[in-house]
């Protein structure tokens, strides 16, 4: 699947293939059945049943305080643009321009006249003997290091007289890597991603004179003297790590789609330091850029108002340190939100954002796959071994816990599912379907009981707002649920409440005393993070469970570390997404569908909330704020309503 066609296959291939899928006696099998579904639905008692309780809710909630809410148009017309507060809430960025104004020309000048940056710019056109010269220089570095502090092995010997081979023969090429490639399907599949490397046709230039490539050539042998000494795998990811600098330092793009597969699958602090790397790449750009925009959109106070409340929770903490290190995470990752909404620009980039977040859920539930049949045991804690003995395993893929990954899952799985829907061309579809079935069979394996429930709820949403007809369906199979599926997983769900089951037990136990917590606390809270409540903890907790490094509900912890007002603050950011889901005209796009998807995933996700702390793993702080600005670049994109600071004087 090319990135951004979702026009399906071109080719002969893809066509014949789509041909045999629509002639398929499966498939027409399937669409007469749902065609005599309909036709029988449409007349039936069951439909009217449904459509009266539907017409009844929509009749009462008419002139309700939600109903207003969504109605109210303040906040998207020039009262909040013109508002005292937008500038105070926007002055940070009005700085940033104002420098820019003032020294701007003088930085493009700057950087367009260096020879140095031109390298930057000039990558892809870089003969590849001068990339062979710096490549020698590394691996003979590295070797004479190795003999020097006797750090030989045989996986040595065998890297580095593959390095050296390597570095021949690309000293041997004189062309580019766009003499060779330029025409690829790998390099136009870049440019439609990024949409931002020009790959046309010119003459090959070698910008490196002797100068650079003397001192280029003295940096990679220092490197390459590095490396001799330590492993191969921290030199690896040593050059790994330099290599996504300088990407994501020369386009800020490429940082925010980087940062987005990184988030379920690197270490936190990985992705911290790359969200870091992408905001200072994007500064630069406001900074060197003629045509300066800045995105802002109604939903940017709420969240800004969320990030001051939690500077004030960490500053007035029980743990002050801990509490502040939390925050620099809580800033970093909620700046993602900012960056994409102010990266992604186009549908095709949109198209393709989504893309690689479904990709890297396919990535995170196949490990996850792979960990439920070779992962040898669990954690104890992780299962009551008394009432479910028959569970030996439970998957945690890359995020550190099972209920965290059905978290993740329950809001990456949706998005795959309604891409399904609406992609076109049968490859397309065919990894979609693939990459939502991999995430569902992951999720399974989780054996997280509210993650269920999460991913039916979200899925049963869907479809339902999607064509009222599905409601039908969705009451049978839940009715027809009990009798399908294994013992294993009904006696899982079914356990749901029983306070015979330990960690059912124990969340009870825990909830009744952070509320007593919230109780006392309820208007400053006590600090962000785990280090402020399990000092606070200790006096209020009960019998059975004496320890504890939250509440085990999202929204009591809420009240707990920021006040009630962290709470309503939080409440009216996912009202103003449902509103701006709820904004988008369009119908049976994929814009719309997927928004859609993702209300519905916000649903399940919310309801996990009840029994999770769902921001404990911080890198799931950092994807819920992804999928926030996912869903914003996507409204902003279909109604073209977002404002930007170069058009508010």
């Amino acid at each position: 699947m090319v990135a951004g066609q979702y026009g399906g296959l071109k080719g002969k291939t893809g066509k014949e293939f789509g041909r045999k899928m629509k002639n398929s006696v499966i498939i027409g099998f399937i669409a007469a059945v749902w065609n005599r579904f309909l036709g029988i639905y449409n007349d039936c008692f069951l439909e009217k049943i449904i459509k009266s309780i539907c017409d009844y809710f929509k009749h009462k909630s008419t002139g309700s305080v939600i109903c207003t809410f969504f109605r109210n148009k303040a906040l998207d017309g020039s009262y909040w643009r013109e508002s005292a507060l937008f500038r105070i809430v926007t002055s940070p960025i009005r700085l940033l321009m104002f420098a820019a104004d003032k020294a701007g020309d003088k930085l493009i000048s700057v950087r367009e006249n260096s020879e140095f940056l031109k390298i930057f710019d000039n990558l892809l056109y870089i003969p590849l003997r001068e990339y062979g010269i710096m490549a020698t220089s590394f691996t003979a570095a590295a070797a004479i290091t190795s003999g020097i502090t006797s750090n030989v092995s045989p996986a040595r010997i065998i890297v580095l007289g593959a390095m050296l081979i390597i570095s021949i023969i690309l000293m041997l090429i004189p062309y580019s890597i766009h003499a060779i490639a330029g025409g690829s399907l790998a390099a136009k599949a870049a440019k439609s991603l990024f949409n931002s490397y020009n790959i046309e046709k010119r003459d090959e230039n070698k910008i490196f004179n002797i100068k650079y490539l003397k001192v280029l050539s003295v940096l990679a042998f220092a490197a390459g003297a590095a490396g001799g000494i330590l492993s191969p795998i921290i030199t690896a990811a040593a050059v790994l790590a330099a290599a996504a600098m300088v990407f994501i330092l020369h386009n800020t793009l490429a940082g925010v789609f980087i940062c987005v597969l990184a988030a379920p699958i690197l270490p936190t602090m990985v992705c911290a330091g790359l969200i870091a790397l992408t905001i200072i790449s994007f500064a630069f750009k406001l900074l060197c850029e003629k045509d300066r925009k800045y995105v802002i959109t109604p939903m940017s106070f709420l969240v800004v108002g969320f990030l001051l409340l939690a500077a004030f929770s960490s500053l007035t903490s029980f743990n002050i340190p801990k509490s502040v290190q939390i925050l620099v995470l809580y800033i970093l990752f909620a700046f993602l939100y900012f960056l994409i909404v102010n990266n992604i620009k186009t549908k095709n980039q949109w198209y393709n954002l989504l893309i690689v977040f479904v990709l890297a859920g396919m990535v995170v539930g196949l490990i996850g796959i792979y960990q439920n049949y070779f992962l040898d045991s669990t954690v104890q804690s992780w299962v009551d071994e008394e009432m479910f003995e028959n569970i030996q395993t439970r998957v945690y893929s890359t995020l550190d816990n099972p209920n965290v990954l059905g978290q993740y899952l329950v809001l990456a799985a949706p998005v795959a599912f309604a891409a399904l829907w609406s992609v076109k061309g049968a490859w397309n579809k065919i990894v979609m379907f693939i990459a939502f079935a991999v995430m569902c069979v992951c999720l399974i394996f989780t054996w997280s009981r509210a993650a269920w429930v999460g991913i039916i709820l979200a899925v049963g949403f869907y479809l339902i707002i999607k064509d009222r007809r599905w409601a039908t369906l969705c009451i049978v199979g839940l009715l027809i649920m009990p009798f399908v599926l294994p013992e294993s997983i009904l006696s899982r769900i079914t356990s749901i409440g029983n306070f015979k089951d330990s960690s059912t037990a124990y969340r009870v136990s825990v909830w009744i005393a952070s509320l007593r917590m919230a109780k006392d606390f309820w208007i400053s809270g006590i600090g962000l993070g785990s280090g402020a409540f399990e000092r606070v903890y200790q006096n209020y907790a009960l019998n059975g469970a004496g320890f504890a490094l939250h509440s085990h509900n999202f929204y009591i912890q809420l009240v707990v570390e920021m006040g009630i007002l962290g709470l309503i603050l939080f409440l009216l950011i996912i009202l103003s997404t449902y509103k701006q889901i709820i904004s988008i005209k369009e119908r049976n796009t994929i814009n719309k569908n997927v928004t859609i998807a993702m209300g519905g995933a916000l649903i399940g996700y919310l309801f996990q909330g009840v029994a999770e702390n769902l921001w404990y793993n911080y890198r799931m702080v950092l994807i819920f704020w992804i999928y926030l600005g996912i869903l914003q670049s996507g409204v902003n994109i279909t109604n073209k309503n977002a404002v930007s600071l170069d058009s508010i004087k």
